[in-house]
């Protein structure tokens, strides 16, 4: 099956840069909403500036997987749409849908972790510039530098990974349940006697 995932993710790779896009934006926002959280919970953060430091990202970071979550679903949905008669063909060969959800599942997942290690790069840049303009506002003071570590950040590119798994499996779930040997127009009908 992974086999399988791989080279149609291969063969599909402008269908699926969508996917990768939202993942790769979605692990940047969440994984720098993740450093700050890190820097609330850090011994050297001042006490005064804990709890802006970890409500203000638990909550926007809990928006933002939400967000990634119904975007991944909604991508994965349209460019299965566009995959309808390869789908169709993996149902007529035997694939049942939950074999075909899991397909697609992997192919979010394959997604997912290529656009998870830049975008975990990218996540620390942006955090300490949120860290940076939240002081200059003067919620936080000058005490409580930036202090992402590396275990929040990597666990929030990690749950990125799940709800983009999540996601493929949700948006894959109309195409995935149609019946192969539909025709368009519906099933025939039989003529109706005068």
């Amino acid at each position: 099956m992974l086999r399988i995932a791989l080279r149609l993710a291969i063969y599909h790779r402008s269908a699926l840069l969508a996917t990768g896009i939202v993942g790769f934006v979605g692990t940047v926002l969440v994984a720098a909403m993740a450093g700050v959280l890190a820097t609330g919970l850090a011994p050297s953060t001042a006490e005064a500036d804990r709890a802006f430091l970890v409500q203000f990202p638990v909550i926007l970071g809990g928006w933002i997987l939400a967000i990634v979550l119904f975007a991944v679903a909604s991508t994965v949905s349209v460019s299965l749409d566009s995959r309808a008669g390869e789908i169709k063909t993996l149902r007529l060969i035997g694939a049942t849908p939950k074999q075909v959800r899991r397909l697609v599942s992997i192919e979010a997942i394959v997604v997912a972790v290529v656009a998870a290690i830049p975008g975990l790069a990218v996540s620390y840049l942006l955090g300490g510039i949120i860290a940076r303009q939240v002081q200059s506002t003067g919620l936080t003071s000058t005490q409580s530098g930036y202090a992402p570590g590396a275990l929040w950040p990597a666990a929030a590119a990690l749950l990125l990974i799940l709800v983009s798994a999540l996601g493929g499996f949700l948006g894959s779930k109309a195409v995935a349940s149609k019946n192969p040997i539909d025709t368009p127009g519906g099933p025939a009908r039989a003529p109706r006697n005068a």
